[in-house]
């Protein structure tokens, strides 16, 4: 399925090759690396335990000795943070019985740690429960029993009777003996059946355990998960938790391909399992290679192009890893990419928004890893690809209809949808900016219209230009009694989008006025739990209020960006239900954990790669870091630091390193730049007009003393220093290496 592989192209994220200095030495060593929620270890242990139930002799952490005993006792350990991986533990013998089982059960929040794991299907509200066959000395789930996430861990002795330990992970071919059929409400009467002629397994009547442990399975391409290639630090200590949650969150979505999965139900198409309802695997293959990153870490294990658009930044920003690409055939005429990755595409599942999200990921990866060689092999495909977006574009309006429903699961995506006009724009630009790219490489190419790549770039750039027109077309999309866009306008006038309305700002379809407008009027939506998407009732969603975040610092309103991020993320960190550590996929409006477009509250995945927005605005809104060619080599700096009195940060591409670092005191400010030697680039801070050119890179300081002047720089660099609108005169630069 050629669509297939330029789908996995365009998203799957595996180590850099690039970045090639020892594993073992941290490239931004420095008092921030205690925000790295990374283990230390691939072997990760319980902090403590956290509750127990019935008759338990608990030990105080992991590594003593724990001794449930009689039906229904139970054991709850917590993990510093959300982690995942396949669960180990050692039996004392002395204290258990033999050819026994205990029950095992997994959960992310701590609102639902008990004797059932939480959801990961939508068909029942709880997974299955697994039950364990026991050993003296180490035990273990089977590889196909990876957890993806999980901060809690309860082990327990069932009560044949207990409705709250639901049923149990079937006992089907594709699993192990030690997966076993259970029926909580009639397990005295049920016959577990045998191991190897051994004795039917049945409850303990006692069990101790000791070492409980994870094997952390997840970022699986890093020696060193702890390793980052980028950093941030502030004075706010706030804003440092969520970078490094983000960073987090990317990195516990990152898996082995081979442990895809959980969505058995969807599986179905491919495999043709048999499970029930409620079952949970980490067994299916989504993709080649040595890492994959999916949409969340218990929920779903699998790639979706439209978290890609927010997490791929995040990634860039803070581990360095790098698309991984697959080869697929020349076709002809329009390619349409399937709405997510297997075991999506095989019935043809699509999205108009989530095909063009796929679009920008190659944009992104370009940018990020300069692999021009990838460019030129997929160039053809994705000509195809933007052109069926591009077909859809109605002449009369100038403006995409779109045909899909199949969005981030808001109701009301189709026709004239504003978040979608927004969509496209950005990957106009972004195919815009790879022409570009080819063009100056040399790259001589012609489409099946006989297009070269100028006049691509001159088709493409007449798109943009009729989108933005479009949308303020009289009776359309443009709302001036609101100052907002309406969704679409037939169906869905009355709804005023968070998702579209950031769209259109931070993609630059409106500016000036109406986009100070929007952002004014989003900022007054807010609660007091964060920024309502209103196209999906009573819900915050992160996903859509990353691209809110865009939207504000697309026009200057830096501080809005910071006051969104310590309100919204904030509570995803510190509020009640969630694992302080990583972050959720979306929640109420009244602040509870659960996920409105899902109905079981267990669902909700609380490791989702689309929540991730903060890591990269910090670095490339608010540090001002932005690359505009491939890996840096030519780049804008304008630092925002808004109320920050001091903030510092930056990461490193194969080109080199890129850090700012600003403080601020009573008397002065001080900026340092870093930039890789060879790059060239422009720095906008304060009243410098036009920015400073920086032509060689390298290292630079300057100051900014209470009269405004800027001093400081690099030998042979001039300043222009700003004496009123317009003007400006040029001024020696102290000759000053860091």
């Amino acid at each position: 399925m050629p669509w297939l592989t330029l789908l996995r192209s365009s998203l799957l994220l595996l180590l850099a090759a690039a970045v090639c200095e020892s594993q073992d030495t941290p490239i931004f060593p420095g008092p921030w690396e205690r925000y790295i929620q990374a283990p230390e270890s691939r072997q990760v242990r319980p902090r403590k335990v956290y509750y127990t139930e019935g008759t338990v002799s608990a030990a105080t952490d992991s590594s003593g000795v724990t001794v449930l005993k009689g039906q229904g006792a139970l054991v709850t350990y917590e993990f510093a943070q959300n982690i995942a991986g396949r669960l180990f533990f050692e039996v004392d013998s002395a204290t258990t019985s033999k050819h026994q089982s205990i029950g095992i059960a997994f959960s992310e929040s701590p609102r639902f740690i008990g004797r059932r794991t939480d959801g990961t299907g939508d068909r029942i509200e709880y997974d299955l429960t697994h039950f364990q066959p026991l050993t003296s000395g180490l035990n273990s789930l089977d590889q196909e029993h990876v957890r993806g996430a999980f901060k809690y861990v309860t082990l327990f002795i069932p009560h044949p009777r207990d409705p709250k330990a639901g049923q149990a992970l079937p006992h089907i071919a594709s699993l192990t003996t030690k997966s076993i059929a259970a029926d909580l409400s009639d397990l005295a009467q049920m016959d577990f059946g045998t191991r190897g002629g051994q004795q039917p397994l049945l409850p303990v009547e006692s069990v101790g355990f000791k070492d409980v442990w994870v094997k952390y399975s997840a970022f699986p391409s890093h020696e060193n998960p702890r390793r980052y290639t980028g950093y941030f630090y502030s004075n706010d200590n706030l804003l440092n938790r969520i970078w490094y949650a983000g960073a987090y969150t990317l990195q516990i979505t990152t898996i082995p391909p081979k442990e895809g999965g959980t969505l058995i139900d969807l599986n179905k198409v491919v495999d043709h399992n048999r499970a029930p309802h409620g079952t949970w695997y980490s067994n299916f293959t989504i993709s080649n290679g040595t890492s994959v990153t999916t949409d969340g870490a218990k929920r779903d294990r699998m790639v979706y192009a439209g978290d890609m658009t927010l997490a791929a930044p995040g990634i860039a920003v803070s581990t360095y890893t790098e698309y991984s690409h697959e080869e697929g055939g020349k076709g002809s005429g329009m390619i349409r990419l399937p709405y997510a990755g297997p075991p999506m595409g095989f019935r043809f599942e699509f999205s108009d928004t989530y095909h063009m999200h796929a679009l920008l990921g190659v944009y992104q990866y370009v940018l990020y890893s300069g692999d021009f060689d990838y460019l030129k092999h997929l160039w053809w495909k994705y000509v195809q690809a933007i052109e069926y977006s591009t077909s859809k574009i109605l002449k009369h309006t100038g403006l995409m209809y779109v045909t899909s429903g199949n969005d981030w699961l808001r109701p009301g995506m189709g026709r004239e949808n504003i978040e979608a006009q927004g969509i496209l724009l950005k990957t106009l630009f972004g195919s815009v900016k790879l022409a570009e790219w080819l063009d100056e490489d040399g790259y001589k190419f012609k489409d099946v219209k006989g297009r070269d790549l100028k006049q691509l770039i001159t088709l493409w750039e007449g798109y943009m230009a009729g989108i933005k027109k479009g949308v303020m077309a009289p009776e359309k999309l443009w709302n001036g009694t609101v100052g907002l866009f309406c969704d679409n306008p037939e169906d869905r006038r009355d709804i005023f989008p968070q998702d579209g309305n950031s769209w259109a700002v931070a993609t630059g379809l409106v500016t000036g006025g109406i986009a100070h407008r929007i952002s004014r009027e989003l900022k007054n939506r807010w609660g007091t739990y964060g920024a309502p998407a209103v196209e999906l009732p009573n819900t915050i969603s992160p996903f859509a209020s990353g691209f809110e975040l865009q939207a504000h610092t697309q026009i200057g309103n830096y501080q809005n960006a910071l006051d969104l991020m310590r309100r919204q993320w904030g509570y995803m960190l510190d509020g009640p239900g969630f694992t302080n550590s990583t972050l959720v996929e979306g929640f109420r409006m009244d602040g509870d954990i659960q996920y409105p477009a899902y109905w079981s509250p267990t669902r909700n995945s609380h490791a989702h790669g689309w929540s991730a927005g903060p890591t990269s605005v910090l670095t490339d809104s608010i540090l001002g870091i932005k690359l505009l060619s491939p890996l840096g080599k030519t780049w804008s700096i304008t630092p925002q630091p808004g109320d920050l009195t001091h903030v510092e940060g930056g990461f490193q591409t194969s080109l080199g390193k890129f850090v700012v670092n600003y403080d601020r005191t009573a008397e002065e400010e001080v900026l340092e730049v870093e930039t890789p030697e060879g790059s060239f680039g422009t720095l906008n801070w304060g009243d410098l007009v036009g920015g400073m050119r920086m032509e060689a890179g390298g290292k630079w300081r300057l100051t900014k003393s209470r009269d405004g002047k800027i001093r400081g720089g690099k030998v042979g660099t001039r300043l222009v220093h700003q004496d009123g609108l317009g003007q400006g005169r040029p001024q020696d630069a102290v000759t000053e290496e860091l």
